[in-house]
């Protein structure tokens, strides 16, 4: 018996020692398409990064993420749980009706931050009186759809992000979207495999919008949405590659208002077909995040909207462009200039700033933007 540990050990030391030199010596991934994220590259070896303990973590994520067979590792480690019924999976909660949560605790809200946000954007309304301004905050599928989690998953309390947002921000600014999303869960208003709501959550967002900016929204029927793909596994099936996991459908509206797209100055399409054939089917709206996007419609109402928003915009924005001579998308994870001056040079007459809830909580840059 005390042979076979010993031999047992120096086929671990072995098999360690080996992947950890591959790891080194194997031209670094630059993306990981499964898992649809940038994997860490070569920590740099100075003094600074060893003194604050940067080196340190950068290696062990960068052995983690270089590892030769890590994508294999993953699923064997999803199997293993599935197998004993564990029901968080490397970070995403495996629900019933095949759902698929992100595992969001309190401790992941910033609430400071938070609050420091919703005052900003009263700042920001009160500095542009002459400027509509909205806020549209989406609640994630785990508050959603809570009788799919499994039981006993803890989750956020997303109650005190809504009460905070209905007591504090000035009146007419806050589009509650929460109760209409509960009251039509029944509906596909989420993917299953992915963070995003889907065409038809996006839709119910863009009726109460309407009604609280007296537009006269289409139906759905009107909007003519197509499906364009059913085998999108989303970000949360990144997460662990589940190999029991459905796919989702995708959807998108045909009949809206002709328009030029530029993103960062580059012309671009609503609808990037070609992002079908890719892991994150989801950046067919628009084909990825841009600093600056600006859309161009045939409408001559004089109006033109600011959005500053994270992803869950770009499907709901294709649904407006009957609505607004000009759209400006801004998104701050790489826009780093002041609203102001959008506002001169776009003569913005209305501002949405559309997040998914918990998103608005991790925003470092809104509140300096919005009071300059």
């Amino acid at each position: 018996m005390k042979k076979i540990h010993v031999l047992f050990s120096i086929f671990f030391f072995t098999l360690l020692t080996a992947t950890t030199l591959l790891t080194i010596f194997i031209p670094d991934k630059k993306k990981s398409e499964t898992e649809n994220r940038e994997l860490q590259q070569k920590p740099q070896l100075t003094v600074e990064n060893v003194s604050t303990g940067k080196f340190q973590g950068d290696l062990g994520e960068y052995l983690s993420d270089q590892f030769p067979l890590r994508e294999q590792m993953i699923k064997l480690n999803t199997l293993i749980n599935n197998a004993f019924g564990n029901k968080n999976l490397n970070g995403a909660y495996k629900g019933e009706n095949d759902y698929y949560f992100e595992v969001i605790l309190d401790k992941n809200i910033d609430i400071d931050r938070y609050n420091s946000n919703i005052n900003a954007i009263n700042v920001f309304n009160q500095k542009y009186p002459e400027i509509k301004v909205n806020l549209m905050l989406v609640p994630t599928s785990s508050d959603i759809y809570k009788d799919y989690l499994p039981k006993g998953a803890p989750i956020y309390n997303a109650d005190i992000l809504y009460e905070i947002a209905n007591e504090k921000l000035d009146e007419g600014i806050f589009i509650n979207i929460r109760n209409t999303m509960e009251s039509n869960k029944d509906e596909y208003l989420y993917y299953k495999t992915d963070h995003h709501w889907t065409s038809k959550g996006a839709y119910l967002a863009y009726k109460e919008y309407c009604s609280v900016k007296g537009i006269t929204p289409k139906s759905y029927d009107e909007f003519n949405f197509e499906d364009v793909s059913d085998d999108f596994y989303g970000s949360l099936h990144s997460k662990n590659l589940d190999a029991f996991a459905k796919a989702d459908i995708v959807s998108i509206a045909k009949n809206i208002g002709k328009c030029t797209v530029m993103a960062n100055d580059i012309k671009i399409e609503m609808y990037d077909i070609t992002k079908l054939s890719s892991k994150d089917k989801y950046l067919t709206f628009f084909g990825d995040n841009y600093a600056k996007t600006v859309i161009e419609t045939e409408c001559k109402n004089g109006k033109t909207l600011l959005v500053v928003k994270d992803s869950f915009a770009n499907s709901f924005v294709p649904l407006l462009t009957e609505d607004y001579e000009k759209i400006i998308m801004i998104d701050q994870r790489y826009y780093t200039k002041y609203f102001s001056s959008l506002i001169e040079e776009y003569n913005v007459t209305d501002t949405l700033f559309l997040y998914g809830v918990t998103n608005f909580s991790a925003q470092t840059k809104l509140a300096t933007a919005c009071k300059n």
